[in-house]
């Protein structure tokens, strides 16, 4: 028998930024295989952050599939199409320069930034986050949850804004 998920909120003021690699890191060895976000611009404006990061993430394109996210749904079960990327350690290295400030990092700029991280696990949503919110969900299991909360990442049963 497979052990229950438990959906549970984060917010940027439980997460510390430094939290986001070994985070990350621990997300693969707990089988998390793919994960999307939005690369973000001016209008009008070179992006050189984003155009580089589009740059090093182009090898781990998984390309387009409709998954569960927690904004900008357009489909039954709060689902849309977004771009996947495989989720393993190269792919990590190659993103962990651009969300240098954590995963809730969310500073507009000329040259680009990124926004809305989510992984999944057997295409199933593990952690959101909704980047101009400062907040998210992730889904694992109790004891998941256990070891997350050791690397000083505080979630909390109530979810004030998002849901799953």
């Amino acid at each position: 028998m497979t052990e229950q998920v438990q959906s549970r909120h984060i917010s940027a003021d439980g997460f510390p930024p430094d939290v986001t690699p070994r985070l990350l890191r621990w997300l693969i060895a707990a089988g998390v295989d793919e994960f999307t976000l939005t690369v973000m611009g001016i209008h009008g404006e070179v992006a050189v952050d984003a155009d580089a990061f589009e740059d090093a993430i182009e090898p781990f394109v998984l390309g387009l599939e409709r998954r569960r996210v927690l904004i900008d749904a357009d489909g039954q079960g709060s689902t849309r199409e977004v771009r996947l990327f495989t989720f393993n350690e190269a792919s990590v290295d190659a993103l962990l320069p651009y969300i240098a400030g954590g995963l809730f990092h969310n500073v507009p700029s000329p040259d680009g930034w990124l926004e809305d991280f989510a992984c999944y696990r057997d295409g199933e949503l593990v952690l959101g986050v909704v980047t101009h919110l400062q907040e998210g969900t992730m889904r694992l299991t109790a004891a998941e949850h256990v070891e997350v909360a050791k690397m000083g990442v505080n979630s909390m049963e109530s979810e004030e804004w998002i849901g799953y």
